[in-house]
């Protein structure tokens, strides 16, 4: 695994970023299943302190990446706090049953999600910011691409399963088995729901 340095920081800043992971980029190569660096794939277990364990309101998950496959054989998470039984709490990934877009899932009852996806598939080898917004005041989900906004569902659930006993991993979700294929940097995580003009 590269070179990866991360901080935590308090929620006293004015935009209310929670956590930022990435001042170096961090390589994910393939995957056989097992999510492990060494076991065909890598990843950062960041934990679950109490500011990602009660995240149960407005939010806002951001993140630099790069697939180096099509999105649509990818699979991959970039930043999770779910694994795939019944402990699906908050996820920003690839999946590949999308036709290779990305997705923004909450849930609210840790089984059954509620996803945005991109409009369009995202293009390997080739650099792509990514930021998902969860507002509870309409309530919706919003995908930016390159700071300009996607994609947005609205009547969505309120989450309830945002304090499920899972860390949060970048580059692959608890139990492995989907491991991002390419490069994630400068990931972020915030308690409030930015604008497009805060993206």
């Amino acid at each position: 695994m590269s070179s990866f340095r991360q901080s935590i920081v308090h929620t006293n800043s004015r935009s209310n970023r929670i956590g930022m992971f990435g001042h170096y980029c961090v390589g994910f190569a393939g995957n056989t299943g097992s999510g492990k660096s060494g076991g065909g794939g890598s990843y950062i277990n960041c934990g679950n302190p109490p500011l990602y364990a009660n995240l149960s309101g407005a939010r806002t998950l951001c993140a630099w990446v790069l697939p180096w496959q099509p999105a649509n054989g990818n699979n991959g998470r970039i930043v999770s706090k779910a694994d795939g039984s019944n402990k699906r709490g908050w996820t920003l990934e690839f999946e590949s049953s999308l036709n290779g877009e990305a997705e923004y899932q909450v849930t609210a009852d840790c089984v059954n999600t509620v996803g945005t996806p991109t409009t369009m598939p995202i293009a390997a080898n080739q650099w792509i910011h990514l930021a998902a917004v969860y507002d509870p005041t309409v309530p919706s989900l919003t995908i930016y691409t390159n700071g300009y906004m996607n994609n947005t569902v609205t009547g969505v659930p309120t989450p309830q399963c945002t304090n499920v006993a899972n860390n949060v991993y970048i580059g692959n979700r608890v139990g492995g088995g989907t491991a991002m294929i390419g490069l994630i940097d400068d990931v972020r995580i915030y308690n409030n729901a930015l604008t497009q003009s805060d993206i």
